[in-house]
């Protein structure tokens, strides 16, 4: 049987401390919309839909999904018989990021060390440092002062890749670090450009490593305005990727 690349979508189950899953996918050959759904790591029920324009009734519902607090948990591909999602085989992409146009390499260095030292006044679950002109989470390395390249217009720019295993605390320092002083841009794996949107308060959406409360907290230490953040990025191809960030 022919297998289907799935977006697969988490959300917290009915019981404390369950999650369940939801993903859909197109079936090549015969252009139906495949969905699954049900409690993380249980057989899972599909629904099979025919519908006359398949990527837009898969965009439609991811839409619906997402604004429900779906968070995305990456791409898996399997058969549309299977029922359970096997997650070894779940893929989420890095994140690509650049921030150009900074005028003062040292202002934006204070800046850095400013708003990891007020990050740092939180019980955050994992370690995070700004030591020697390097920003560290949990051991691994976001971006150091070394990365910095001035360019030819007297303008400094530094760039590094979000890996996808915990992208939501590095993303968050990224955006901030680069309020008012530069540029800031995403990209994927694939070099297709990631835009940012700026949602307001319409929605609260969370990844699983932090609650809404937290998130709340990192905003505020990021000076960044008070609010939950979602980070959304979506593998169809007519759809360029997005990272929803209600800040």
């Amino acid at each position: 049987m022919t297998s289907i690349c799935f977006d697969v979508y988490r959300n917290e189950g009915a019981e404390s401390g369950t999650t369940k899953d939801w993903a859909i996918g197109i079936s090549p050959n015969q252009g139906l919309v495949i969905i699954k759904y049900g409690k993380t790591g249980g057989k899972l029920r599909t629904n099979i839909l025919k519908t006359d324009n398949p990527q837009r009734e898969m965009i439609e519902r991811i839409k619906k999904k997402v604004a429900k607090g779906y968070y995305t948990v990456g791409t898996s591909t399997f058969n549309a018989s299977e029922n359970a999602i096997n997650l070894d085989n779940v893929k989420r992409p890095n994140i690509i990021w650049s921030i150009t146009g900074l005028l003062d390499k040292d202002a934006w260095l204070d800046r850095v060390a400013h708003l990891i030292n007020s990050l740092t006044m939180l019980n955050l679950p994992e370690l995070c440092s700004f030591e020697k002109g390097e920003v560290n989470i949990s051991g691994k390395k976001i971006f150091d002062s070394g990365s910095l390249i001035l360019g030819s217009n007297q303008k400094w720019s530094v760039g590094g890749v979000i890996e996808s295993d915990n992208s939501t605390l590095p993303t968050l320092i990224i955006l901030a670090v680069a309020k008012g002083l530069g540029t800031l841009s995403f990209c994927d794996d694939d070099n297709q450009p990631i835009t940012v949107e700026y949602l307001g308060n319409e929605c609260q959406f969370a990844r699983p490593e932090y609650s809404l409360d937290f998130l709340d907290d990192m905003a505020i230490a990021l000076e960044l305005k008070k609010s939950p953040v979602n980070l959304f990025c979506s593998t169809i191809k007519d759809i360029k990727p997005l990272i929803q960030l209600n800040l």
